[in-house]
């Protein structure tokens, strides 16, 4: 059966071609729960070791459609530094942005409470510092479920204090002026190249 003519995974009852294909972006992704998970990976192995990762959460909607979501993540100083959503895309595109991941870094499975756990803290983490998630998290953030309640699995931060490594998107001044004015005991490594 055609994706199109399949009830939609938003449990409506409701044919796909009469629901969330039909609906603005933002209205899919506000009940991006309804979907069960498609699968969550997660970039880099030494993850912990390093700091730095990036996640991406899927969606089905229906046989040929997914919603994802990708989370840059800093677990030292800044959470979610970078995120993006993206609504109704198939199984062909979502393979293609997964393989330009898995081109640049190796990406492994991660189980979706882990996940959620993982990108929650970070976000957690980094509004204790004074630093909110990237602007697209106000998209990004209905994927992975943020409004529910997360068990606590990870550490935060480099050995109990934060550790800013400047990005080649960041405001080096101003984050480590949020870091002095919140009187944090932090630490600055040297720019990543």
């Amino acid at each position: 059966m055609q994706p199109i003519y399949q009830s939609c995974g938003c449990g409506s009852g409701t044919k796909f071609k009469f629901c969330c294909l039909r609906k603005p972006a933002e209205d899919v992704l506000q009940v991006s729960k309804k979907f069960r998970i498609f699968e969550c990976l997660i970039a880099n192995e030494e993850w912990q070791e390093f700091g730095m990762s990036t996640a991406l959460v899927s969606r089905k909607i229906v046989d040929d459609r997914l919603i994802c979501a990708v989370y840059c993540i800093d677990m030292y100083c800044l959470g979610v530094k970078d995120t993006f959503a993206l609504v109704n895309i198939t199984i062909d595109e979502y393979l293609e942005l997964r393989g330009n991941f898995k081109n640049r870094f190796e990406m492994t499975m991660i189980d979706y409470e882990d996940c959620r756990s993982l990108v929650l803290g970070a976000v957690d983490f980094a509004r204790s510092l004074g630093f909110e998630p990237n602007e697209d998290w106000r998209d990004s953030q209905f994927v992975i479920e943020a409004e529910r309640a997360y068990e606590p699995k990870f550490e935060f931060g480099k050995d109990g204090k934060p550790l800013y490594i400047q990005g080649p998107s960041d405001d080096p001044g101003e984050i480590i002026s949020t870091l002095k004015s919140g009187n944090h005991d932090f630490a600055v490594a040297a720019p990543m190249r």
